[in-house]
């Protein structure tokens, strides 16, 4: 009884006051007790392509498409990017950056309080996302 009023204590006093750290615990234990291969279908051309969530490193906008580049290359698809986090089965994976910009959040090499690093490119951090952002561990 006392274990459940103190988690009780600490979903409701602590986590409810910061959405993102709950949010960065939530991720944290699915993708240990989710092992699966997610994919998700975009049409591209009249083709319907298959991508693997895992290998998206992120996400650009252009108008109402948006540009998917995952470690293979690029697929370019007519959608519009508030819409792209309801296409992949995990979007708790994923962070918003900018307005034109969704990274994958376990594809992050570096960080610091304005910039985010994946591979070798170096994305600017729009000063309304930069609070998300503070609360992602790598």
């Amino acid at each position: 009884t006392v274990i459940f009023f103190i988690y009780l204590f600490f979903r409701f006093r602590i986590l409810s006051y910061n959405k993102d750290i709950s949010r960065e615990v939530l991720r944290q234990l699915l993708k240990r007790l989710k092992r699966k291969v997610n994919y998700f279908v975009v049409r591209e051309n009249g083709k319907d392509i298959k991508i693997n969530s895992a290998e998206v490193l992120y996400v650009k906008s252009a108008d109402n498409y948006i540009e998917i580049h995952t470690g293979k290359g690029k697929v370019v698809v007519r959608e519009k990017i508030s819409n792209f986090l309801g296409l992949v089965p995990d979007s708790i994976e994923y962070l918003r950056i900018q307005r034109s910009y969704i990274v994958r959040i376990d594809k992050i090499t570096a960080k610091s309080k304005d910039t985010i690093n994946i591979n070798d490119l170096e994305f600017k951090v729009g000063v309304t996302y930069r609070k998300t952002l503070s609360h992602i561990h790598l």
